[in-house]
């Protein structure tokens, strides 16, 4: 009776043990799955921060140009 109860409790503690186990893992991997994330979505904001304002400088590099030549071509 007593090795019985004894082996009980050694088999409930061996599946506590598992469990928390599993729970930190799953834990950790959740955590990383959702820190890959965070990464890859501010990796994105900033290319296309990047690009639009890549985008405006030459825009304006653009009109600013032109407005020269046309001012310097106009009078002529």
């Amino acid at each position: 009776m007593i090795l019985q109860e004894i082996s009980t409790y050694y088999i409930t503690c061996f599946i506590i043990i598992i469990g928390i186990i599993v729970v930190v893992v799953v834990v950790v991997v959740v955590v990383d799955v959702v820190v890959v994330v965070v990464i890859v979505v501010v990796v994105v904001v900033v290319v296309v921060v990047v690009v639009v304002v890549v985008v405006v400088v030459v825009v304006v590099v653009v009109v600013v140009a032109v407005v020269v030549v046309v001012s310097i071509v106009v009078p002529l």
